[in-house]
């Protein structure tokens, strides 16, 4: 009943003239004076013009925002505050750096980074150090990559550290220090967090937000300066730090379908997480759970449902918005793409990417624009999807041309795209200069990067043979089957489920009936057992045509229900996407 009054109290206040407005919000502050809550009394000064009044409350009111989980709230509290003509240069300092916490957790990364570098002027070296530390994670980690890496530079230089000016020399920079960590172990001697030097904690924390920002950016560049938060965090001895790498760690080892040494990081973690009494250490070895069954088993149904149960612990328990809750949210999407649900992805994808444009989170916007062109097809045509992606990468724009993930997906989903519209030569001429790009930065390495990759390339080079003059198909057909040579080495069980399809496809092509069918039939319920439901669906298409009778009648018929289930407006069009048969 309270806040509803108070709602009704303030749209009668907004309705009267300026002047009287002031003196009715004067009132109300003065009469709850000693006995009002801090934001009732921040509201009312503020009101009535009486700034220095307001802001002591609303610092109040913004750290009982904070407390309650409610930072966008918080955010505007402390943005009040700031007002006030009262503080001293220290306080201030003090508020900006609150607001720009607030702001970071709230989802607003960019703004957070303006907040904790107006705070670091005028700050002694070692808090000024730290603030911009702050300032450059929340940068990389809002997709602002040349200029959160311009001010890492200068963070590590400041704490003796380089950034590799190449992936090579962060792929050597990472096995040297691997290597020295297999031989030094993972033990440590737990300390204080009172025990550190400020210097020494940011720069484990610098190393830290480098690996975090990168992750789904630079690969190699991520997992170096992961591998260094790791060694750095063991030295220091602070529990939560090296359960935070540990977790880290077992990520990108798990990228790297590294499943061995990823499940002894991760035992490791589990016992490191019994002692850490933060909400967040629960959530996280959920999350890193959720990551084996992704890259390692290619489970996506369970991977789903761990992300699922990470994100809802977060909100329950942390209720932090930004790069975290974001990334898990993308891979989850991941999970929805390869069970098929294209009905959830296509109302959660463009959803997810408009707040984030909102919240002027690039990193996000961006990556979830480039990726995932199927979902975009339930409410845009290709045309206005590529728009999209053009525009994407435009404000992604690095100086120096760098590629990164976010080009790959992009290049990727037109690849998609051109094969949705029936016209694969679309995309034919820009194909070679981007796979030069992706192998000359070596985003391909990582084995589910790689499996997206070929796959495209597959796909592509099969669709072009479909139309191809017969000089040519020949070649096309060869080049696929390259492509799907390199795809069948990669190290994760869903490579060599699905190179079976491409076997099929290819024998589809040349005409070989009956070996397409043994290798649809052989690979169809693989495809089912990690419920890559997509693909499995598509491939239960093409050999109901193959088969045909009854048999045929009723693949082709489960496979069209999941289609019409899933909101998809042009069947065919998407089959011919996903298994590009002869025409």
């Amino acid at each position: 009943v309270e806040p509803y009054h108070a709602r009704i109290r303030s749209a009668l206040l907004h309705a009267l003239p300026q002047e009287r407005r002031v003196r009715h919000h004067r009132a109300i502050a003065t009469a709850l004076s000693g006995k009002g809550t801090a934001e009732q009394l921040a509201r009312h000064w503020y009101g009535a013009g009486d700034v220095s009044h307001a802001a002591t409350h609303a610092r109040r009111a913004g750290d009982e925002a904070r407390a309650k989980l409610d930072f966008d709230l918080s955010a505007r509290w402390y943005a009040i505050a700031l007002e006030g003509a009262q503080w001293t240069d220290d306080e201030r300092r003090a508020l900006r750096t609150q607001l720009g916490d607030a702001l970071a957790d709230a989802g607003h990364p960019r703004e957070a980074a303006d907040q904790f570098l107006a705070a670091a002027g005028g700050a002694d070296a070692s808090t000024a150090l730290e603030l911009r530390r702050r300032a450059s994670g929340s940068l990389l980690q809002s997709g602002y990559i040349a200029e959160g890496l311009e001010l890492t530079r200068a963070v590590l230089a400041a704490v003796g550290v380089k950034l590799p000016k190449t992936p090579l020399r962060a792929l050597v920079s990472m096995l040297l220090r691997r290597a020295w960590l297999r031989i030094r172990g993972i033990g440590f001697k737990p300390r204080q967090i009172s025990e550190f030097s400020q210097a020494e904690l940011t720069r484990v924390d610098v190393c830290e937000g480098v690996s975090f920002g990168l992750a789904l950016v630079d690969t190699f560049r991520s997992m170096d300066f992961g591998t260094r938060f790791l060694a750095f965090a063991l030295k220091l001895g602070e529990p939560w730090r090296i359960a935070r790498a540990l977790a880290l760690e077992t990520d990108l080892l798990c990228a790297m379908a590294k499943g061995d040494r990823a499940m002894r990081t991760l035992a490791r973690l589990e016992d490191i997480t019994k002692t850490v009494d933060k909400p967040e250490a629960a959530t996280q070895l959920t999350t890193t759970k959720a990551f084996v069954e992704f890259f390692v088993t290619n489970q996506f149904r369970t991977a789903s449902d761990l992300f699922t149960e990470a994100i809802d612990r977060h909100r329950a328990t942390v209720n932090r918005a930004g790069f975290e809750l974001d990334t898990v949210l993308m891979f989850w999407c991941w999970t929805l793409y390869y069970q098929g649900q294209l009905g959830d992805l296509a109302r959660r994808v463009p959803a997810m990417a408009e707040a984030a444009v909102r919240a002027g989170n690039r990193y996000t916007a961006v990556t979830l624009r480039c990726a995932f062109p199927i979902a975009w097809l339930a409410r845009l045509e290709p045309d206005a999807i590529e728009a999209e992606l053009d525009a994407a990468l435009t404000s992604w724009g690095m100086p120096d041309g760098t590629y990164q993930m976010q080009h790959l997906f992009a290049m990727c989903s037109r690849i998609d795209l051109a094969l949705y519209r029936g016209r694969p030569d679309d995309v034919t001429a820009r194909i070679p200069g981007e796979l030069k790009a992706v192998r000359r930065v070596m985003l391909d390495k990582a084995p589910m990067q790689g499996m997206l990759l070929y796959s495209s390339l597959a796909r592509h080079a099969l669709a072009r043979a479909a139309t191809a003059p017969t000089s040519s198909r020949r070649a096309l057909i060869d080049e696929a089957r390259r492509h799907v040579r390199t795809y069948r080495k990669l190290p994760v069980p869903l490579a060599g489920y699905s190179a079976r399809m491409f076997d099929g496809l290819i024998a589809q092509h040349e005409g070989d009936t009956a070996t397409a069918i043994a290798c649809y039939r052989e690979c169809l319920p693989k495809l089912e057992s990690c419920d890559t439901h997509l693909f499995a669906n598509a491939v239960r298409a093409r050999l109901g045509e193959l088969v045909g009778g009854d048999e045929g009648r009723d693949l082709v018929a489960i496979a069209r229900t999941w289609l019409e289930s899933e909101g998809v407006r042009n069947p065919e069009a998407v089959l011919q996407m996903l298994v590009p048969g002869p025409h």
